[in-house]
Parts: C-alpha cells; sequence; structure tokens
C-alpha cells in the first residue's frame, strides 16, 4: 500500500509511536527460527538485522543459516541444505563470515552474510566435527573440535585466508573441544571436555595443557576475553548431574580460577559487549548477567510464558539495549532496552552511526548503503512526529557521511531515518544542551 500527502504522515507517525513505545521499556521477545532447527551460533548486524546458525544432527540432518531483517519477528532460512549442522559462525569482519560444523563443513561468506558458499575441509579434517570458532583479524581464525565417540580426539585447525583453506595444527586422542578464544595480544586458549584446558602463545604452533582447581569431568562449553589478560569460560554437567561452572583467569590463559561450580542448568555460551558487561546461557533456558567484568553474576528472570525450559545455546548482546539468545527447537529470545543506544556502545557495522551521542551542535551520520540512490534524511520526535525531512545528493554503494546541524532543535530524544532505493536505516540519539 503506497501512502500519500497526510494519509502517509499519520502512517508514519504511528509507525514511529510504536516503535518509540515499543522501545520506551525493557522487553523480551519469543520468536522461532524457522522449522525449529536449533540455534546453535548468533550474531547482530544492527538493530532489526541479525544472522542465526545451527540446524538439525540426526534424521533429515540439516544445515541452516537464517536471517531476518525486522528484529526477529520472522526468521528467514537465508542458507540451508541437506548436510552437517552448524555448530558455530563468526564474522570475521563485517564483510567475512565463516561458519563450521560435524563432518568437516564448513561455509564462507563475503558479501556481508548475503550468500554462503559451502567447503568441504580436506584428508584427516574431512572427518572432524568442529564446535569452536575465532578470528583475531579479518583473515586469521582458528576452529576446534574433534570425535566425542568411540573414542574422543582432539581437532585444532587454522585459516590465514577467511576460511578459503584450513591448515591442521593438531590431531591426536584427548578429550574433544567445545570453543577457542583468543587475546588481543595474539594468545589463543582451547576448552572442551573433561576440564580440557590448552593455550598456545605461538599462533598455534604448540600448545600446553593448563589446570585447573576444578572437580574433574566437567564440561568447558564456550571461552571469552573481555580484556587482554581478562577472561571467562562457562561450562558445568549436563542433567542428570547439573553443575554450573565459571571459571576465570587475569594472566591472559596462564592459569585459571574457580569463581562457581554448584548444582545448577549447565552453561553453554557467553558474551561480553564491553569490558565489564556480560551474559551467560545455558540449559534450562537460564541467564544469567554482570555488570562489574565477570566477578559476580546475576540470574535474570524473563517473564513468564516467554522462556521455556529448552536450553539456550548463543547469546550476543549488541549493548544494553539489544541482545539475542538461541537454542533449541528454534527457540529465539530478543532483549530490547530502549530506543537510545550510544554510539560507544553499538557500532551497526553494516547500517547507520550517529556521532557523537548525546549531541550538542552537529551530528555526524555515517551510513552504508548496500546500492547507489537518493538519500533521505528523516527525524522524528520523542511522539512519533516528523520534525525535520532532507533530501540529499546522488550517493554510491557503500560507506558515506552526512553532517547535521542541530540548530533549532529542542533537547530530546529523536529517531534518525536514513532511507535510499529499498533500504531504510534507524538509529535514535539525543540532543543535549
Amino acid at each position: 500500500m503506497v501512502f500519500t500527502g497526510m494519509w502517509r504522515f499519520i502512517a508514519l507517525l504511528f509507525f514511529f509511536h510504536l516503535s518509540i513505545s515499543g522501545f520506551s521499556q525493557p522487553s523480551w521477545t519469543l520468536t522461532t527460527l524457522l522449522h525449529l532447527r536449533h540455534g546453535n551460533a548468533v550474531h547482530i548486524v544492527s538493530d532489526s538485522t541479525y544472522f542465526a546458525a545451527g540446524g538439525f544432527i540426526t534424521n533429515d540432518s540439516l544445515n541452516v543459516i537464517f536471517k531476518t531483517t525486522d528484529g526477529g519477528g520472522l526468521w528467514m532460512e537465508h542458507s540451508g541444505n541437506f548436510g552437517m549442522i552448524i555448530n558455530d559462525m563468526e564474522f570475521a569482519s563485517p564483510q567475512h563470515a565463516v561458519a563450521v560444523g560435524r563432518r568437516g563443513f564448513t561455509k564462507r561468506s563475503t558479501d556481508f552474510g548475503d550468500t554462503w558458499v559451502e567447503l568441504q575441509l580436506a584428508g584427516s579434517m574431512a572427518s572432524q566435527h568442529y564446535n569452536g570458532l575465532c578470528f583475531n583479524s579479518p583473515a586469521n581464525g582458528y576452529a576446534v573440535g574433534g570425535i566425542d565417540a568411540p573414542v574422543s580426539n582432539q581437532s585444532i585447525i587454522k585459516t590465514t585466508d577467511t576460511g578459503l583453506s584450513w591448515t591442521e595444527l593438531q590431531n591426536q586422542p584427548g578429550p574433544w573441544l567445545k570453543d577457542v578464544g583468543i587475546t588481543s595480544g595474539g594468545i589463543i586458549i582451547a576448552v572442551g571436555d573433561s576440564n580440557t584446558i590448552l593455550r598456545s602463545t605461538d599462533s598455534g604452533g604448540t600448545w600446553n595443557t593448563v589446570t585447573s582447581s576444578l572437580s574433574a569431568g566437567r564440561v568447558l562449553n564456550a571461552i571469552w576475553f573481555n580484556t587482554s589478560t581478562e577472561g571467562y569460560i562457562v561450562g558445568g554437567l549436563p542433567s542428570p548431574d547439573s553443575m554450573m561452572t565459571i571459571l576465570h583467569t587475569s594472566d591472559a590463559g596462564a592459569s585459571w580460577s574457580v569463581l562457581l561450580d554448584s548444582v545448577a542448568p549447565m552453561l553453554n555460551d557467553l558474551h561480553f559487549y564491553n569490558g565489564d558487561n556480560g551474559y551467560a546461557v545455558g540449559n534450562n533456558g537460564v541467564l544469567y548477567s554482570t555488570t562489574n567484568a565477570g566477578f559476580n553474576w546475576s540470574y535474570i528472570s524473563v517473564p513468564g510464558g516467554i522462556n521455556d525450559d529448552f536450553p539456550l545455546y548463543a547469546v550476543r548482546f549488541a549493548s544494553q539495549n539489544l541482545g539475542v539468545l538461541t537454542g533449541m527447537w528454534g527457540k529465539s529470545l530478543i532483549y530490547r532496552n530502549n530506543m537510545v543506544q550510544r554510539e560507544s556502545e553499538f557500532v551497526n557495522s553494516k547500517g547507520l552511526i550517529v556521532f557523537p551521542n548525546p549531541v550538542n551542535q552537529q551530528l555526524s551520520v555515517t551510513y552504508f548503503l548496500q546500492q547507489s540512490g537518493e538519500a533521505v534524511f528523516q527525524v522524528f520526535n520523542s511522539s512519533g512526529a516528523l520534525v525535520s525531512e532532507t533530501f540529499g545528493n546522488e550517493v554510491k554503494q557503500g560507506e558515506s557521511v552526512f553532517t547535521f546541524s542541530m540548530d533549532g532543535f529542542s533537547e530530546g530524544i529523536y529517531l534518525l531515518r536514513v532511507l535510499a532505493g529499498n533500504e531504510s536505516l534507524s538509529q535514535p540519539f539525543i540532543i543535549r544542551r
């Protein structure tokens, strides 16, 4: 339907009133990945665009990458086919992404996740199941996994061309590996079954086992470094003897202390969006958060009817205002706090950045377009009314910058919308005098 004149204005006013009202209070939304596929990994591109990856292991074995462009309202099967399930997915840069899975299966994108090419690893790597993936540059990354039965084996592989080719660093008997993390200084830590922690200080050339005081038999599922030296590992034991485990390092993984090891659902993933603030998810749909760099974790109670007891496998927060969680049977939880996101908290790598925010005199707008077109800049106030509309010049595909003068605007909360062709980008900002 096309709106003109006053009807167009009323439609826009109504739409943005709903949008702003929806952002004004913290809220959780339960959505579902298509065909109830498991969601093992998630990535946030912008306020409304996210990717998830997973599939099924048995029966109709599938690998699927999902994409939503409406904030999780509808997840579409963006790339899927019969084959090995995807266990992890990472964007090495806004443009380049890699996914890994069972039996040496990988997928790769070089166009911001729009298209994915399937690649099969060669040699002994073809029989390994890869569970975790991490990049420390757009080109260099590591994947870890192995074989869990009947005889456990561990495998570590490396790419220097964003997943186009892989080199096997380690393939030997031992507990299979679940995840890998890299410090800003290049130290690599791989974690896995039976309390396994491996550490490399020479780009994966050699690996040393790191021990801790943790009780035997724990499954270490995920690792994250929130600073150059501070990092955390989460895991535990699955049911029926459920245990929740959190380990901490302050020396880039050279040693680990036990922060928590108690009877509770096992944790499966964690993520910090800055040095202090992080989240962890696990079995029974549990969700925990920290605001003091991981030294204390608090349970988050999601409103009834939204969460359930199905496990959560992946979590990513762009800021305190936006988070996406995925898990078993297509479970997807979307968290939104309020409409204001500071630029320092959330950089939209394929969309819109406003700076400074809050702003006083001039607002710099950096936006990325997938195709050339005339840009239109609209500003809405906190009531949803259109208060400014500026028609820009024809802009080329890619990144462009536009500067706004805040003269004539009063203090308050606003929403900037950039229109170009069939693209629509939006970002809230504050004017403060």
